[in-house]
């Protein structure tokens, strides 16, 4: 009976007031909740309170440094990779770099065209010839600062640029590749250099309005965001522990894999990630000549020389950037296999590549910066031999030792000295 009692009393009297708790602290405020601007930015400040919490009470392992590109090869020597994988929406390394207390350091910014393929020594670098043979520049140690990234197209190289200049580097060396330097229809592929290279823009107003033109608003804010809530800095470092968690339990089911093997050459070109699939998958290409050499050729016939295309405009905010900063530079054209020089079309192409440039050494006659504009390949000793195709190298000493020379002669012109081309 007291049972039974104790129960009503609890049913008529405890129960409804635990309900209508329950309505005023949940549901009501969800029903009854009005939009306001103080609402939302409370939200907002919330939500960026707990991303900082949870980066700071769960810190990322840094295994990006462990996924760099080149950088177990370039291990132990002057060159420090800088470039991060394409995946990696950092685009590049936040780390403190290790160098030397009293180093000249030159920044480095090319693509594919900075690599040899030697069968007996493997895959060799351009510019760590070059800093190995400087060695030291008024008795301060070379260090090689390299934005190495394949499939490089103009906007890369000039957000790359724009992180270099952040870093202060003594000189700075860009590698043009004639292939796409003026070529209109592919000028940007690397989108994760979109967020990375934000907090190096500081106050350059043509570098944010050319972000606005390629990059999304998302892209920008987490450029914005990133580098002060370390959860979202190091999200990739997140994403590759928690894969590597999900991939010891056996009973989750992999994906599986889609790519099928397939025989013509432009199928396995579109299957796979090639620099020049953009050609295949956009129709630029007609299909009749579907070999290797043959979207190489297509690549550099595309170029225009007008002075009227997007590629013009980043070009001129390249140079602009390198004349503020007062950074001495070098310009150079990546040397062309001698069958490009050969082909009437291609050499004539080729001709008006380095007359554009040429205009660009003009008006920055009086700069730190110096043209290359003639490509090497029509002075230096290189032959069919040199390349595995019209531009990547197989042999590259001759070139090496020319810019070695070009960059003594730009720091130190009074220790000028002259490297014969083997």
């Amino acid at each position: 009976m007291v049972r039974c009692l104790g129960f009503n009393k609890w049913l008529r009297e405890i129960l409804p007031k635990i309900v209508f708790l329950t309505y005023d602290f949940f549901v009501k405020p969800i029903t009854s909740y009005k939009i306001t601007p103080w609402g939302l930015w409370r939200i907002a400040a919330w939500c960026l309170f707990f991303l900082w919490l949870m980066g700071y009470f769960m810190p990322a392992k840094q295994i990006y440094l462990d996924t760099i590109p080149h950088a177990n090869y370039l291990k132990n020597t002057p060159l420090v990779p800088i470039s991060l994988v394409k995946s990696d929406p950092r685009g590049f390394r936040i780390d403190s770099l290790d160098l030397p207390d009293e180093h000249f350091s030159i920044a480095w910014i090319g693509g594919s065209s900075l690599i040899k393929l030697n069968y007996t020594q493997g895959k060799l670098f351009v510019p760590l010839e070059v800093v190995e043979q400087l060695d030291s520049i008024n008795g301060r140690k070379v260090v090689g600062l390299v934005y190495l990234i394949f499939a490089l197209r103009i906007y890369e190289q000039y957000l790359s640029l724009l992180h270099a200049l952040e870093q202060s580097p003594d000189l700075v060396v860009l590698t043009i590749n004639p292939f796409w330097i003026f070529n209109h229809h592919a000028v940007s592929v690397w989108n994760n250099l979109y967020s990375g290279v934000v907090p190096a823009l500081g106050s350059n107003i043509k570098g944010w309005r050319s972000l606005v033109i390629f990059a999304s608003p998302s892209q920008i804010s987490w450029g914005l965001m990133a580098p002060h809530l370390p959860i979202l800095q190091n999200r990739w470092d997140y994403n590759h522990q928690l894969v590597n968690w999900l991939q010891s339990y056996p009973f989750i089911k992999k994906a599986p894999n889609t790519v099928q093997h397939q025989e013509g050459w432009a199928d396995i070109v579109k299957s796979l990630s090639q620099p020049l699939k953009f050609w295949y998958l956009y129709g630029f290409m007609d299909g009749k000549s579907p070999e290797h050499l043959a979207w190489q050729k297509m690549a550099l016939l595309n170029a225009n020389t007008s002075g009227t295309t997007i590629n013009d405009k980043v070009l001129e905010w390249m140079l602009e950037a390198l004349h503020r900063s007062g950074i001495p530079a070098l310009i150079y054209l990546a040397p062309v296999s001698p069958q490009v020089l050969s082909d009437p079309a291609m050499a004539e192409k080729l001709s008006a590549i380095e007359g554009r440039l040429q205009f660009y050494a003009n008006i920055y006659a009086d700069s730190s910066m110096k043209f290359l504009a003639k490509n090497p390949s029509r002075f230096l000793k290189l032959d069919k031999s040199h390349f595995r195709d019209f531009l990547h190298l197989y042999q590259s000493a001759p070139l090496s030792n020319y810019l070695t020379q070009e960059i003594r002669s730009q720091i130190s012109p009074k220790n000028q000295i002259s490297i014969p081309p083997l």
